[in-house]
């Protein structure tokens, strides 16, 4: 009996201390321990949709950058496909006001206007235009995209001209020169213009998002009846509301 109790006293105190030792995995938080009984699923990538609409101010400058003399705004509506966590796709339809003014090196008719014998160009030409804007844009999220942060969204925008009004004057006038010209629905410009913008989402509700965002508009060629290059600047206010 004492024989037994010798051989098995160091085999308890191994267990002892064992005890002592371990903590239960139960008992440890689940941020240091996960739950091995019950493991939580893989985290899968999700993806939505959301359905949006904006306003902005903009200036229009025409034939270069450097001329933003003349105001404008647009209205208009869009979808955005938010995937990765960080990565969206955007299209959109917009009513866009234009107006601006060009000098005659800089409003290019594909035709001539009769004018005087000497076929003068217009010294400059004020332009009014109503636009309908089909932007297509990819987005980047840097905190995704259910997260107050900054982004920031580049593509390209097609001009569909519903109605453009040109006013010409002239250094020397002439009665049989061409002063207005109005044209309707008659110049379409697919992908014609480039856009970037850097913004600021800020989440208001679980499922509603608010955006402002700057924008600088570029043109890959001219568009219109004058073919005048318009650049264009400004800050949209959009909101969103997403798909669960």
């Amino acid at each position: 009996m004492l024989k037994d109790t010798i051989q098995l006293s160091p085999l308890a105190a191994i267990d002892s201390t064992i005890s002592e030792l371990l903590i239960p995995i139960w008992t440890l938080p689940d941020s240091i321990v996960p739950n091995l009984m019950n493991p939580e699923p893989n985290k899968q990538e999700k993806s939505s949709i959301s359905l949006g609409a904006q306003a902005a101010i903009e200036s229009v400058s025409a034939g270069d950058w450097n001329n933003f003399s003349k105001q404008g705004w647009k209205l208009g509506v869009g979808i955005e496909y938010l995937f990765r966590e960080t990565y969206s796709v955007s299209i959109g339809a917009n009513y866009s006001y234009k107006p601006y003014t060009a000098n005659g090196n800089q409003y290019r008719p594909a035709y001539i206007y009769p004018t005087t014998p000497s076929r003068s160009q217009p010294e400059s030409a004020v332009g009014v235009c109503d636009i309908l804007e089909i932007p297509v844009e990819l987005g980047y999220y840097w905190k995704g995209h259910h997260q107050s942060g900054f982004f920031v969204k580049m593509g390209l925008s097609s001009y569909w001209m519903l109605r453009e009004q040109y006013q010409f004057t002239y250094e020397n006038p002439d009665p049989n020169q061409v002063t207005d010209i109005a044209v309707y629905n008659e110049n379409k410009h697919w992908l014609a213009i480039g856009q970037i913008a850097v913004g600021y989402q800020r989440l208001i509700r679980e499922r509603w998002r608010v955006q402002l965002m700057p924008y600088f508009q570029v043109p890959w060629r001219g568009v219109g009846e004058g073919n005048i290059e318009l650049y264009s600047a400004g800050t949209t206010l959009k909101y969103y509301l997403s798909g669960n």
